[in-house]
């Protein structure tokens, strides 16, 4: 089944907050992160037409995550 961007669109600010905020607990902080998700394992940077991906850029501030429109 295809997934649209609505089934995930909460899981990037739950990703943020709950897997990326903790893991840079202590070290300098990114002024932004970007979160991509997809339907299957896809090697970086390596283009796969049959994959579905989705992006999010989130700012760090004050050890919150706020989301940026690209």
């Amino acid at each position: 089944a295809e997934v649209a961007f609505a089934d995930v669109a909460q899981d990037f600010l739950s990703l943020c907050e709950a897997y990326v905020l903790p893991s840079l607990k202590g070290q300098d902080q990114p002024d932004l992160v970007i979160i991509s998700l997809a339907d299957r394992a896809t090697p970086f940077g390596v283009a796969n037409p049959d994959a579905t991906q989705f992006f999010e850029a989130f700012t760090l501030s004050d050890g919150s995550c706020m989301w940026e429109a690209f």
